[in-house]
């Protein structure tokens, strides 16, 4: 149930009167496509037009031969398409029907570019770059609005089945607004690679995952020393990614001066007994399906694939963020690794969000966690001024 991708004519919306399906938030590498799929020959053709080219685009709705979608980039806000398919004309040639279709952009990018000099001149002058190593891959963002060397903040997404998308962040944007980098890496088991990559980290979380991870940082420093002062690096993730983030900071402690970890999987073995998906705790960490309680054996590796057992070598000062209502990794988890941070008189500190659950998404909250996230990284290794 949480890892196999099904095909697309399996769970894409059907377009009335046709033979195709349009198949919704499609990853390729770290790219988010919208596709076209024929139910009969289960073929996939990616919606395309040079003029509207984007690096991330998700369905908002269809009817009949119209389709409406969401698009950006890293340097380009969000903003709305409309797409007309003649399916008569093309008179079942998908090739001739894609190249055939109008768009029409509905909206225009956001106001907030011309009103606001700094982060326009950041996003006009962003760079992006592609870093790979056998085993994953990484997009580094910078903007060369700033000069020189600075800080890299490492992004990781969660899931772990999910991937890092080169879509518009409002918090990405600010991060380089204030001098930094950001590296978004996607690992062994994320989406976008194929199934047999996918399946890879079944029964390897807390080893694959955390040393593709270092790799990728390492790879990254390595091909960009103009770029990225190593003795700037940060990290930080969400869920899974806070599970990497905290895996990071104990399995390598010299690589981070800050972390930032949002609803972190500390300990996977309290996590089996009280998630609302504990299927995932089995699956992750033992590849096998969910039985509670777990044997002796299997407890034992629940706790050795968790950030706890490492928390003794952990140096690198840490943020927590929780929320309260989480039901997905209960706030015992983060709990639970802040005390123990704090019984070794390490460098820790935890905010709760008490209206918001997992992903720590309500606005005022999405707000909180960048400024408090930027207060964090300035704390433990001040940036200069943006110049």
């Amino acid at each position: 149930f949480f890892f196999k991708q099904k095909t697309a004519y399996e769970i894409a919306q059907r377009l009335v009167g046709s033979e195709m399906c349009i198949r919704d938030r499609s990853y390729a590498y770290s790219f988010q496509k919208v596709y076209l799929a024929n139910i009969v020959t289960k073929a996939l053709y990616e919606v395309y037009n040079e003029k509207f080219a984007a690096d991330e685009q998700s369905l908002l709705t269809y009817k009949n031969n119209i389709v409406v979608i969401r698009q950006s980039s890293v340097n380009t806000p969000p903003s709305s398409v409309a797409i007309k398919f003649d399916f008569d004309a093309a008179k079942g040639d998908t090739d001739l029907l894609i190249k055939s279709s109008q768009w029409v952009k509905l909206e225009e990018k956001s106001k907030l570019l011309s009103s606001d000099a700094l982060l326009s001149s950041v996003l006009q002058n962003t760079v992006k770059q592609r870093i790979t190593i056998p085993n994953g891959e990484g997009y580094l963002i910078y903007s060369n609005a700033t000069s020189g060397k600075r800080g890299m903040i490492t992004l990781i997404h969660g899931g772990p089945h999910s991937a890092y998308i080169n879509g518009f962040l409002s918090s990405v944007s600010l991060y380089l607004a204030a001098g930094y980098a950001v590296f978004g890496v996607n690992y062994r088991g994320s989406l976008g690679y194929g199934q047999a990559y996918v399946e890879s980290l079944l029964g390897h979380i807390g080893e694959y995952d955390v040393s593709d991870c270092a790799e990728l940082v390492q790879e990254a420093c390595a091909k960009f020393p103009d770029i990225i002062d190593p003795n700037k690096l940060f990290v930080s993730g969400g869920s899974h990614g806070g599970f990497l983030t905290t895996w990071l900071i104990g399995k390598y402690p010299t690589m981070f001066k800050a972390a930032i970890a949002r609803n972190p999987v500390t300990n996977v073995d309290v996590m089996a007994s009280i998630s609302d998906i504990p299927e995932w705790t089995f699956a992750e960490v033992l590849s096998k399906k969910y039985t509670y309680p777990p044997l002796e054996e299997d407890a034992k590796k629940f706790y050795a694939s968790s950030p706890i057992s490492h928390v003794d070598k952990v140096v690198t000062p840490l943020l927590l963020m929780l929320g309260s209502k989480d039901k997905r990794v209960p706030l015992s988890n983060g709990i639970q690794f802040y005390n123990a941070l704090k019984s070794r008189g390490k460098k820790a500190k935890v905010l709760f969000f008490p209206n918001d659950s997992h992903p720590l998404d309500s606005a005022e909250t999405e707000v909180q966690c960048v400024l408090n996230g930027l207060q964090q990284l300035g704390e433990n290794m001040p940036q200069p001024p943006f110049l």
